[in-house]
């Protein structure tokens, strides 16, 4: 039987491929959430309602519904929407080819499938983060923007944003952290991340507790490193006499 030298020697080289994979996976999720959670804080705090009240739905969608149902819909339930889809509209009398054909636009890789998912899912909770963070800037600073003669665009661009940034550092960083924890339900689609590979070296060689444990291993280390970093940098762009904006929610 090998030892557990020999398991890790033979794992390793595959856990560094799925954690390559899996920072890819977090960082891009939250990257393009950051865009999307913004604009759609922005859109939440708008006093028109064609803005409002899309923005309030697609944050209770996504925030409302578990990740790895929102996964699995991807995966499985959008092809055949496009399917059914294109059926029903050649039946129509329309020449259109619409299939959901691996690669294609209507069904692309499962990696980009699970990155528009937790881009999205990220979204609506930073959302919810930035919206926070808006609010709690006092409305002395707005009325001042004012006052200088800006509109309500550069108010919010050169003075209530930055602010509110820097006061919502701390959840976005508890987000990102979280992202990397959830972004281990991407095996669940053959996304070959962290877990997916620990799933495969434990149905080839049989030693759960010492590889599932490796892997714990690596996620925790990997958490703790970001969680000292954010704390240094919460200390040192923190907005005096404004708390931190933004919860954290269970995965």
């Amino acid at each position: 039987m090998a030892t557990t030298y020999e398991i890790y020697s033979r794992v390793i080289p595959f856990m560094i491929q799925g954690f390559k994979l899996t920072l890819f996976i977090s960082i891009t999720s939250v990257s393009i959430g950051l865009v999307i959670g913004l604009t759609a804080a922005l859109m939440k705090i708008s006093k028109n309602p064609l803005l409002r009240y899309p923005a309030t739905g697609y944050i209770e969608v996504f925030r409302g519904t578990p990740l790895l149902v929102q996964i699995l819909f991807m995966s499985f339930a959008y092809p055949t929407i496009y399917d059914v889809l294109g059926e029903t509209l050649r039946q129509m009398g329309f020449n259109v080819t619409i299939a959901s054909k691996p690669g294609t636009i209507t069904n692309p890789d499962p990696l980009w499938d699970v990155i528009i998912v937790f881009a999205l899912n990220t979204g609506a909770y930073q959302a919810e983060i930035f919206r926070a963070g808006i609010q709690s800037i006092p409305t002395g600073q707005a009325e001042a923007g004012r006052s200088l003669g800006l509109t309500y665009s550069q108010t919010m661009r050169y003075i209530i944003i930055p602010q509110a940034f820097r006061v919502v550092t701390p959840a976005l960083a508890g987000e990102f952290i979280n992202m990397i924890l959830n972004s281990s339900l991407a095996s669940v689609v053959a996304v070959q991340e962290l877990t997916y590979w620990t799933r495969q070296s434990v149905s080839i060689y049989y030693r759960t507790l010492e590889i599932w444990f490796l892997t714990g291993l690596i996620y925790l280390t990997l958490t703790l490193t970001l969680s000292r970093s954010m704390q240094y940098f919460e200390a040192k762009y923190s907005v005096p006499g404004l708390g931190v904006a933004g919860t954290r929610r269970k995965g």
